[in-house]
């Protein structure tokens, strides 16, 4: 018959001797996973040994590490992270983004592993295979990328999916679930930023002509003008527009997240979200958008679906981000232009900016960029021509003798 077990003081646990003469310990704690009390036994042939085994169990529960993690995957742990940290803390666009890498990227290389036994030579192995073949990976080993696209994954993306895990691995370690984290012990590769080659003078005039009478003129023509992100035009309503004052308040964004579309009440840094000048070309433009929106909306009547946008259809219904990327893709393809993307058209916008004499400050301010050296480092070409036009005023100055007409 098994003795009475002796009670300690609260938290402590208990101890009692089995009828065989062996002693048993008992230490509750809370499991970090599931918030549920459970307890750990540790038993022993004398009490002074049982005693010392719960003393160690004590000490690794003031640190967190009683409980038993073994059976959490990382993959598992993953997604609880996803879902109770970040989710309720980021943007909804930035928290699918989040998913789609752990889905495509992380959690089918090493999702079924035991979080606690993660090693970073695993995690580095899969960033090594997703620069060599990562491409490949993502179709599921069919051949359907084309000849002279690479078939790695670019560093930005893996630096993307390191993000994740980082982010997964660090509040783990927080929550001691894991003893170490392997995410210190990877490196990651040099980040390559892809050169965007904006439009020239005379390709933006060239191409404005061109499509004139095509339904995404306005779109274009408005983005050249402002620099706006595609998103943000997309996302443009009419209440935040002054035709008049000639401006216009960025507030939001419309955004594709997994197939649908999504009105996000935000933009991409707290400098973006700002009050704009619009250049008189854009107002008239944008005068003529109005007018058009009026008839098609006497026109369908009820059938108009009014959603206050500037940039819609005739029925007023949104432009899908993309699907005018690929109209503009098109477009390009058709007037033998450069094949560039949306994007580039804002760097048009900050290089014709540069190119005419405008100084680096205002057109980071006009770009809204979030610091100074963004854009000094995107344009950093621009800035050397600049540079060199500033030394050769000086050199006028300092002798005397008149600067050649440009």
């Amino acid at each position: 018959m098994e003795k009475k077990k002796q009670k300690r003081a609260n938290g402590e646990g208990s101890i009692w001797q089995r009828a065989n003469k062996t002693w048993v310990g008992q230490v509750s704690y809370e499991d970090p996973i599931t918030g549920q009390s459970s307890r750990k036994s540790v038993s022993g042939k004398t009490k002074q040994e049982v005693l010392k085994k719960m003393r160690d169990l004590e000490n690794a529960k003031d640190v967190g590490r009683l409980a038993d993690n073994g059976k959490l995957t990382l993959g598992e742990w993953i997604d609880r992270w996803l879902e109770v940290y970040k989710k309720p803390n980021i943007k909804y666009s930035t928290w699918h983004s989040y998913q789609q890498l752990a889905d495509l990227h992380i959690k089918p290389a090493l999702g079924k592993k035991s979080l606690d036994r993660l090693r970073a030579n695993e995690i580095q192995a899969l960033y090594n295979k997703m620069a060599e073949s990562g491409r490949i990976m993502e179709k599921k080993g069919k051949q359907t990328l084309k000849e002279d696209q690479p078939k790695g994954l670019s560093s930005q993306t893996i630096r993307n999916c390191h993000n994740v895990l980082r982010g997964a691995l660090n509040q783990a370690y927080k929550e001691a679930l894991i003893r170490w984290n392997p995410i210190t012990a990877v490196e990651l590769p040099p980040l390559k930023h892809r050169e965007i080659q904006p439009l020239t003078g005379e390709q933006v005039q060239y191409f404005l002509k061109a499509i004139e009478d095509h339904e995404l003129y306005p779109i274009i023509f408005t983005d050249l003008g402002t620099g706006l992100r595609r998103g943000e035009l997309l996302g443009l309503e009419w209440p935040v527009v002054d035709l008049e004052a000639r401006t216009a308040r960025i507030t939001q964004s419309l955004i594709l997240v997994g197939g649908e579309l999504y009105l996000q009440d935000d933009v991409k840094t707290k400098a973006s979200k700002a009050t704009i000048t619009l250049p008189g070309a854009v107002v008239t433009v944008l005068r003529r958008v109005k007018r058009q929106q009026a008839k098609n909306k006497l026109l369908l009547g009820e059938a108009y679906m009014d959603n206050n946008l500037v940039f819609c259809r005739e029925d007023g219904t949104p432009y899908r981000p993309d699907v005018v990327y690929r109209q503009y893709k098109k477009l390009l393809e058709t007037h033998g232009l450069p094949d560039t993307t949306f994007h580039a058209l804002r760097h048009t916008f900050c290089t014709l900016l540069l190119e005419s004499g405008e100084d680096l400050a205002t057109v980071s301010k006009l770009a809204r960029h979030s610091t100074f050296s963004i854009t000094s480092d995107l344009y950093i070409h621009k800035t050397e021509t600049m540079q060199e036009r500033a030394a050769s005023k000086l050199d006028s100055i300092l002798t005397g003798q008149q600067l050649p007409q440009q």
